[in-house]
């Protein structure tokens, strides 16, 4: 899978690259603007050609949105208690985008919509959005978020035996989700995970979920 991602990002890149091919040096400035839920590989991808990458990450979606977006599932069912299983679980997916549209998907199911407790739903969840950041979720990334304290935006934290990323690529790339684009001179963070991300991190390692400091409820 992830050969295949980086042989499919390369591809993107070189065929919008294509029409500039017989420009003159002088008229190949040109910007893409790409929509991405890998920023890191195509960061790693890109930076090798010099150009310089400005990252503009999503918002999170407000929990009032999130809960108006499951409208019509929750009216399917029968009990408050079982709308409030959902809601909770909404909540844990913290606004991100495509942990409530993975979420959505789930719930298509009507076994796992009218009878599953939050646990089972949460770890059928993980296991739909795992590869998204099965590479970053490391003990490094969960330690600096259960510390809890203010760190420098370019905080290098080990994601692999031999790579490093700063805490704004993590960020960039939706592993923490922090904001950082409301203060332009904002230059530290609490690095912050979702419930999902150590979850899958507690799946991984058997470590336990008791720990919630640097978890976003």
């Amino acid at each position: 899978m992830k050969n295949e991602n980086h042989s499919n990002i390369i591809s993107l890149l070189n065929n919008l690259y294509t029409p500039y091919q017989s420009l003159a040096t002088k008229d190949k400035n040109f910007r893409f603007i790409i929509t991405t839920l890998d920023a890191i590989r195509l960061w790693d991808i890109q930076k090798a050609s010099g150009r310089q990458i400005n990252w503009i990450p999503l918002r999170r979606i407000e929990f009032s949105e999130s809960i108006e977006l499951f409208n019509e599932v929750t009216k399917k069912l029968e009990s408050d208690s079982r709308v409030s299983v959902i809601r909770k679980c909404i909540s844990d997916c913290n606004g991100h985008p495509r942990m409530l549209e993975k979420f959505y998907e789930l719930l298509s199911n009507t076994t796992a919509l009218t009878t599953y407790g939050s646990a089972a739903l949460m770890e059928e969840l993980t296991k739909k959005i795992v590869h998204f950041f099965v590479n970053y979720i490391t003990f490094s990334v969960v330690k600096l978020a259960l510390l809890g304290e203010h760190v420098r935006l370019d905080t290098k934290v080990k994601v692999t035996v031999d790579k490093e990323l700063s805490v704004k690529d993590l960020i960039a790339s939706g592993v923490y989700i922090n904001s950082v684009t409301k203060q332009a001179d904002i230059t530290k963070v609490i690095p912050t995970l979702t419930l999902v991300s150590l979850y899958y991190f507690c799946m991984e390692t058997g470590a336990s979920l008791m720990y919630s400091r640097g978890v976003q409820y």
